[in-house]
């Protein structure tokens, strides 16, 4: 959002429409019921509709109807001020689009105008001009009395709401940047291979929501929502033979400190450990080339020992050049010393890593993002399996303190099916 500087001071931040919110308690999809219904009875009575809706898009009406009551109800819990913006814009939402749910189309502003009849009055909208800019208006809705009201009788907070179904777990990112950049996504056609991997990543958020996870204080499960459980996998650079990325994103668990799911975060009850792989990128590039990694860390240089860390991103900035480096990446340079120069500790790498050096600076990360990922899919569907709870942190894995030797074992074994080559994990 663009904001001018002179009224940047009483600017309200207004919510997103979150197309995929939806009830996920007892109270959320009660408080969605009872105005659901009186929706209905308005339109029965006031014979807005010449006739009944198809069993389908009965559906889509309900869905769209919850939808806009979960965005309502958050915003009313959030700042007064604050309300939601959506788009009534009939181009936006007519299209075909795998990445967006049936709720934002073409009904979409019938939906919210009946919300907003008088005899309703469960949403008022600030309706934006019609224009083709990119940076027009959008329009605001707020919520009403009426919804503020159910608040309290319904004794709803923002953990009675959460994502619904996704409606695509398997994302293509444009060809620009990673997975940050606003890049948007691409449509694709479905293969065996995307359907195998959706299925895959459906299984695993099914499973993920029966788990027992929990957050053990007050004060972070106010701040997270630990209903948000369900993953998505996101490729990267537009690639459509899914090739580059493909990490997982989206669990609440994902959004704590590595430090607050160390002191609070509880499976089955029970503290976590997380186990990480050992040098993962250079094994996944040694395993390309059939070659065993050298002994000890591969990170640690002759005469660079005591700059691992530094040592390491120059590593992983080199996966993801187009050529050699020029400059320290960004921040680097500080962890050497002043006389260090950077072409020393390119050589270093290329003397201790001769056998994969040539891998570098060619842009293998996103190759090797995409085996990490299936190697962590991989892991997941093993444990799942097995029955043992487990949650994904990019290249990592968490388990119940006392599943720490099963969760090696998982590891070890799914490092081996993807890459052929032996992996070592630690705890972290």
């Amino acid at each position: 959002m663009s904001y001018h500087h002179h009224d940047m001071t009483n600017t309200v931040r207004h919510r997103r429409f979150d197309q995929n919110l939806q009830p996920v308690t007892a109270n959320g999809f009660r408080c969605c019921e009872d105005i659901f219904n009186q929706l209905e009875n308005y339109e029965g009575y006031f014979e807005v509709r010449q006739r009944a809706r198809k069993k389908a898009d009965q559906d889509v009406f309900q869905q769209t109807v919850y939808c806009i009551i979960a965005n309502l109800v958050l915003s009313a819990l959030g700042n007064p001020e604050s309300g939601v913006r959506i788009t009534r814009s009939h181009s936006r939402l007519g299209t075909k689009d795998r990445y967006r749910t049936p709720v934002l189309g073409k009904t979409f502003p019938k939906v919210i105008d009946l919300m907003t009849m008088p005899e309703m009055a469960f949403l008022s909208q600030q309706k934006a001009e019609a224009s083709t800019k990119s940076d027009r208006e959008q329009t605001i809705i707020h919520p009403t009395q009426r919804i503020r009201t159910r608040l309290v009788e319904y004794d709803l907070d923002a953990d009675d709401f959460g994502p619904g179904e996704f409606p695509e777990v398997i994302i293509l990112k444009g060809k620009k940047g990673g997975f940050f950049e606003k890049s948007g996504v691409e449509q694709y056609e479905d293969t065996d291979l995307t359907n195998q991997m959706r299925s895959d990543v459906l299984k695993i958020n099914e499973w993920l929501v029966s788990m027992e996870i929990d957050a053990a204080t007050d004060e972070i499960s106010a701040e997270i929502n630990t209903n948000n459980r369900k993953l998505r996998r996101y490729f990267t650079r537009g690639d459509l033979t899914f090739g580059s990325g493909g990490r997982l994103f989206g669990g609440f668990w994902l959004e704590m400190s590595k430090k607050d799911r160390g002191e609070y975060l509880r499976l089955d009850d029970e503290p976590i450990c997380t186990l990480d792989f050992v040098n993962l990128a250079p094994s996944i590039l040694y395993a390309m080339e059939g070659r065993t990694l050298p002994e000890g860390d591969a990170y640690t240089l002759p005469g660079y020992e005591r700059y691992r860390s530094g040592v390491k991103t120059i590593f992983s900035t080199m996966t993801f050049t187009d050529e050699p480096l020029k400059r320290f990446p960004k921040g680097v340079k500080k962890e050497f010393e002043n006389n260090h120069r950077l072409h020393w500790i390119t050589a270093a790498i290329k003397d201790k890593h001769q056998a994969i050096f040539h891998l570098l600076n060619s842009q293998i990360g996103h190759q090797i993002q995409k085996t990490e990922s299936d190697i962590i899919i991989k892991a997941l569907l093993t444990a799942m399996k097995e029955d043992i709870s487990c949650l994904p942190v990019h290249d990592a894995l968490l388990f119940a303190k006392s599943k720490k030797e099963q969760g090696i074992r998982i590891m070890s074994h799914a490092f081996k099916e993807v890459t052929g080559s032996v992996g070592a994990i630690k705890e972290e």
